[in-house]
């Protein structure tokens, strides 16, 4: 009895399986091939209007595990210690859409609906005022796009940034007018997890991101349709998109993007340079410093 009593002792207790990796994007044509990964089981995946700021409060208060973001707001929040960027999921820009209501003239230098400060929409603004060599725009904080669509119909704010195929139904129906078009100078979206995360959930994460590099590269033209009907676009809007788009296996950010982003964020005045962490700090143990083409 007392030889079992010592080895009861000694049996280590049984670990306490982890849960499902919660991933988070927005509700956005580009993440078609997350959804179909996610609908295999394997991951959880949830939608957040807000954008890229919301999900790195998410990320922040362990709502989420892993999220893809606009690669210059992960590049932000990386340097803030926020997250670990793991790599490139969009190896091909952004355009962004600089909207209005319909029948107003702003000038560019007008007031900004922004989903948040940080955001994409916020950050690409005062990226498009220093390529233009103008001061930076006043910003009114709406929340996500349908907040976006209130501020200008009330006048509260005159211009909105956000990406072009998304807002085209709206151009479309003539609520709004597209006044300009903003590329990104860099990929578009990167994968980013919590830091805890990518010490500890490696293999997880490496499993996911294949899963949905898998389903990215088998995305045709026959998806079209279904795409468009997810997303409320038209067929024309989505092979048009379709035919730009290239997808990164999730593992890979070269340096020379960070250093982009990096600047940008600089001369936006939203980084400072005594955030400003080295490349291995802020991506992951297992991100490869490869070209987008390797």
């Amino acid at each position: 009895m007392r030889r079992a009593l010592v080895q009861l002792r000694r049996t280590p207790p049984p670990r306490r399986p982890l849960s499902l990796l919660r991933v988070g994007g927005v509700p956005e044509h580009f993440n078609y091939p997350i959804r179909q990964a996610a609908a295999n089981g394997g991951f959880a995946w949830s939608e957040h209007p807000g954008g890229s700021g919301a999900m790195a409060q998410k990320l922040r208060e362990d709502e989420l595990d892993v999220a893809i973001l606009l690669t210059e707001a992960a590049t932000l929040f990386a340097h803030k210690g926020d997250v670990t960027i793991v790599g490139s999921f969009v190896d091909t820009p952004l355009t962004w859409g600089v909207h209005a209501l319909a029948g107003s003239e702003p000038s560019l230098d007008s007031r900004y609906a922004v989903s948040r400060m940080g955001s994409g929409s916020h950050l690409m603004a005062l990226v498009a005022a220093r390529q233009r060599g103008a001061p930076d725009p006043l910003f009114e904080v709406v929340g996500d796009l349908q907040g976006a669509r209130i501020a200008l119909k009330n006048k509260e704010a005159d211009l909105f940034m956000w990406e072009k195929f998304t807002t085209k139904p709206l151009v479309d129906s003539g609520e709004w007018s597209r006044v300009a078009e903003v590329p990104t100078p860099w990929p578009c979206f990167a994968v980013v997890c919590t830091p805890e995360v990518a010490r500890s959930r490696r293999d997880e994460v490496s499993e996911v991101l294949g899963s949905v590099y898998e389903k990215a590269s088998r995305i045709s033209s026959a998806d079209i349709d279904a795409i468009a009907a997810d997303y409320h676009l038209k067929s024309d809007d989505v092979a048009e998109w379709l035919a730009g788009v290239t997808w990164g296996p999730g593992v890979r950010m070269p340096s020379r993007v960070i250093d982009d982003c990096t600047r940008a964020l600089l001369e936006a005045g939203v980084l400072e340079q005594g955030e400003v962490k080295s490349y291995r700090e802020v991506v992951s143990d297992w991100t490869r410093d490869e070209p987008l083409d390797a």
